[in-house]
């Protein structure tokens, strides 16, 4: 993704994207492939639901009765995903796949995020307002039975607040600060001291002041540096699918 700040081009891609989280990048690979792991998880706490929501799993999670500690923290995983960094509709279910995934942690933890989240975010960013302007445009003309007072964000949407603090300087410095540590990644580092306001926005982003890129450079500020093994640097968009 590319933004017009002033007079600068900035871009948002797998590079500041992984410098801001952390998640590993890799060829994502084809998930039909788990089909054949043994769905313990699914069955053990969900033997009524072919699909499960993210509020059934929140359900579950709060009875906390589990057999072995080790479903907690697999299960947790799977909310984590989704409720964090995927960001999604509560409306939707979640993949079986993830189950049978977090079965094995180790390939759990080996799967590139990263890539899978990137993918998501980007496409979610760049579909909401014009989903949104279609949306108003039904209700223009009497389709839409609802008032459409804004739209949503999906997936990873604080990586990319977090890319705006990074860019322009005065939106940091009047809505967040940051954390001198070495131990997390530049996501982490970051809190927003004040809620960011229209007025004061449109003020920042109509100004012609310097801006500065995101540096591709590791922070030498921290010990966790970014995994950039396996990524595909030529391209900066994914594809939607």
């Amino acid at each position: 993704m590319r933004f017009l700040l002033g007079n600068h081009v900035v871009m948002f891609s797998k590079v500041e994207f992984s410098l801001i989280t952390g998640l590993r990048f890799g060829v994502v690979p084809d998930t039909s492939m788990y089909v054949a792991v043994e769905n313990v998880i699914h069955q053990r706490y969900f033997p009524a639901h072919d699909e499960v929501s993210l509020d059934d799993l929140r359900v579950v999670l709060t009875r906390r009765e589990f057999e072995q500690a080790y479903n907690a923290v697999k299960l947790c995983l799977i909310y984590m995903l989704n409720w964090i960094l995927m960001g999604v509709d509560e409306r939707l279910k979640i993949p079986v796949w993830q189950f049978r995934l977090v079965e094995d942690l180790n390939a759990f933890d080996a799967f590139p995020w990263g890539a899978h989240v990137y993918r998501h975010s980007i496409f979610s960013f760049k579909h909401a307002l014009p989903q949104c302007r279609e949306e108003r445009r039904q209700q223009s003309q009497g389709d839409v039975g609802h008032s459409v007072e804004g739209y949503n964000i999906y997936g990873l949407s604080h990586a990319l607040l977090i890319f705006a603090f990074e860019v322009i300087p005065q939106l940091a410095s009047d809505f967040g600060t940051r954390r001198v540590t070495n131990l997390c990644h530049r996501m982490l580092k970051w809190e927003l001291t004040k809620q960011p306001r229209g007025k004061k926005l449109d003020k920042i982003f109509s100004a012609r002041d310097d801006r500065v890129h995101l540096s591709t450079v590791p922070d030498p500020t921290t010990s966790a540096s970014p995994d950039f093994s396996g990524m595909d640097t030529g391209g900066s968009e994914p594809s939607p699918r």
